[in-house]
Parts: structure tokens; sequence; C-alpha cells
């Protein structure tokens, strides 16, 4: 009895292992969809979700924590096929995608059945992800606030490498044109 149940014990957690890297295959794919539209977006879910894990290792976050984070980065942009706009000149803008993004992260992760404390983590991230306040104590404050101190470090981590997911040259554009809101 005690040899059946290390068995099925052992059984089970290769099951769930093998679940786990299906989930995030299926989140690759996603993801891989989502950056198809051009060559400035291709693959750059990816590079984010594989930055943000290797800085959450490197600052010592907990393996739960950089798996979170992981889930983040691939899934940051999903909203933006939703709400894309074309103006004038031909830009492709984004307007309202790290709300709809979280709605659908939200929906995605449910039905995937991910616990609840990592799916209001990953949406909330992903709801604030293009948050970028002013740089003065009121406004940092504020933004801190709104989404819970606890998800300040991982916040800025996600900025730090969606900024560095990005192709050079739009990396460059973005620098350029990028200016702090005063929300």
């Amino acid at each position: 009895l005690v040899a059946l149940q290390k068995d099925l014990s052992h059984e089970v957690d290769r099951k769930t292992k093998e679940n786990e890297q299906l989930f995030i295959q299926v989140m690759h794919s996603l993801a891989d969809a989502i950056d198809a539209k051009d060559k400035y977006t291709k693959g750059h879910s990816g590079r984010v979700a594989d930055y943000t894990k290797e800085i959450a290792r490197r600052y010592g976050y907990s393996e739960k924590e950089q798996d979170d984070i992981y889930m983040i980065g691939l899934l940051h942009d999903v909203g933006k096929p939703v709400t894309v706009k074309r103006d004038e000149r031909g830009v492709d803008h984004f307007a309202g995608h790290p709300a709809v993004g979280a709605r659908m992260a939200g929906e995605i992760l449910r039905r995937l059945k991910t616990d609840n404390e990592t799916t209001r983590c990953v949406c909330d991230l992903i709801r604030y992800h293009d948050e970028r306040p002013a740089v003065n104590d009121r406004c940092v404050r504020r933004t801190a606030s709104r989404m819970g101190e606890e998800l300040v470090p991982m916040y800025i981590e996600l900025r730090r490498a969606d900024i560095m997911g990005q192709s050079p040259g739009r990396r460059q554009e973005r620098r350029r044109f990028s200016t702090p809101s005063s929300k």
C-alpha cells in the first residue's frame, strides 16, 4: 500500500509538471500571436518574460514570484489587438490596452484554473504596466497606493523589462518621445 501511494504521488507530481509546461507553451503561443503583427513587436512578450524572470531571480524573488512575473511578461500586451487604432499617419495606438489586457488575462487564467492570488497579481500588474507617473513624491505615492505597495518592485522590473524587450530601434524612438504622465 505504501509503495502504491508513493507511485501515485510520483505520477501526480509528473502530471502536474506536464500541465505546467503545457500552460507555459499555450501562453507563449498566445504571446507570439500577439507579437507577430510586425518586425518591431515579433518576440517582444517572450523577451519581456525572460528579462523579468531573470531580474526577479537576481533579486532573490521566490520561484513562485519568478513564475508569476514571467507570466506577466508573456501576457502584458494581450489587450493590444483589441484596442489598436491607426492614426492618419499610419501609426498604431493602443489606448486602454492595459485595462483590456488585465480583463483578458483574468479570463484566461481563470479558465486555466490559476490560483486567485496569482491571477490578481498578474492582472494588477498588466493593468498598471504602462503607467508612467511623474517622478515626484506625490505622484509616485499615489501610483503605489493605487496598485498596492507590494506590487511596486515587480512593476518596476516589468517596466524595465518592457523597455529592454523592445527592438533596438523602437527602444531609441520610445526614449526620444516618451514623457512621464502627470496622473
